[in-house]
């Protein structure tokens, strides 16, 4: 099986699976990433992955992780293993059977591909708000899926993890199949960015402007990165800091009672 997957608008990912598989997997992979299917790539440097299903697990690593083989980068967890040449942008994986491991393994390498195409992945809920988007950043239960619920689903980019890019000196915010509380949508958008918010739940609305270096130090660490590559956590330091005159910044305080409007 082949498939397609496109993030954005320079994310190119050729999946292939490599052996005989169930059918409801399958079904379950048309049912999440559908709406990134693309029937052909255009100008993109396209990624192949190539993948093998496993029936048991790989090795007792509960937690993901990560060494450089001869410039390969190489993740294990118990249920796959992935070495990913971003030289030659091939990867190959061994991964149990089931649509959860999938989707952390995609993860992974969404991580990786995306600083190498100017971008990065962060914890966030994307909203369309008047044709661009807002990011509300924070880490689990901070209130990324409280506030993607005031919005309808159409406007929501996720409500977990967001792709945002510097697309010749534009910052773009686009819809990932990555998902945290909320249902996946069925919308894959690619919208400019205005605002990213670093969110708090309180009982009362407050917002606090945020300055550089201080947005850096806050954006790192919501930023999904597995690898310890120096030159590719240079690289993603780079896009960071190509954002920070090109977007509002700031701290929100939110109580649960906020309308949608007064969020954006």
């Amino acid at each position: 099986m082949n498939y397609k997957i496109l993030l954005g608008t320079k994310l190119a990912l050729n999946l292939q699976i490599n052996n005989s598989v169930n059918r409801s997997i399958l079904n379950k992979i048309t049912e999440r990433y559908g709406p990134f299917f693309v029937r052909s790539f255009k100008k993109q440097k396209v990624l192949d992955l190539k993948l093998v299903f496993v029936p048991d697990k790989l090795n007792q690593n509960k937690e993901v992780t990560y060494k450089n083989i001869k410039g390969v980068h190489c993740f294990s967890r118990n249920d796959f293993q992935l070495s990913f040449d971003t030289s030659k942008l091939k990867a190959v994986a061994q991964l149990r059977e089931n649509i959860y491991s999938l989707d952390s393994l995609l993860r992974v390498v969404f991580s990786v591909f995306s600083v190498i195409n100017n971008g990065f992945l962060v914890h966030a809920s994307g909203i369309k708000f008047r044709n661009a988007a807002n990011l509300f950043i924070g880490k689990t239960n901070a209130g990324k899926s409280t506030i993607a619920k005031k919005f309808k689903p159409s406007a929501v980019l996720s409500d977990e993890l967001v792709l945002v890019q510097n697309i010749n000196g534009i910052i773009k915010a686009s819809s990932t199949p990555f998902w945290g509380e909320l249902k996946p949508g069925k919308t894959n958008l690619t919208l400019k960015l205005k605002k990213i918010c670093f969110i708090q739940k309180s009982k009362k609305y407050f917002v606090k402007n945020e300055f550089s270096p201080a947005f850096i130090k806050k954006l790192l660490p919501n930023i999904l990165f597995f690898s310890k590559d120096p030159k590719l956590i240079s690289k993603m330091i780079d896009t960071i800091l190509s954002m920070k005159n090109k977007l509002i910044f700031q701290t929100l305080f939110f109580p649960k009672n906020i309308s949608a409007e007064k969020l954006c």
